[in-house]
């Protein structure tokens, strides 16, 4: 869990241990404007990547990734 720079990006990853679900039904739920669909929407909205993985047994993975380029600093 946490955030890290890599090449291009920021990535945010946060994951579970607990209960797994299913991604695909729950993203294409009714109502869910406020969840993973509207996560999803708005690290797209940045020209990001939101991915999750979810397993019985293993818990959630949420990673979003967001382009990103430092400043470089002037010397």
């Amino acid at each position: 869990m946490g955030i890290t720079q890599i090449s291009g990006a920021i990535r945010m990853e946060i994951n579970d241990n607990g209960k797994s679900f299913s991604v695909e039904k729950t993203l294409l739920a009714k109502n869910n404007r406020l969840g993973l669909i509207g996560m999803k929407e708005r690290v797209e909205m940045v020209g990001g990547i939101l991915t999750i993985d979810s397993f019985p047994g293993r818990g959630t993975t949420v990673r979003a990734e967001i382009p990103f380029q430092p400043k470089k600093t002037k010397k």
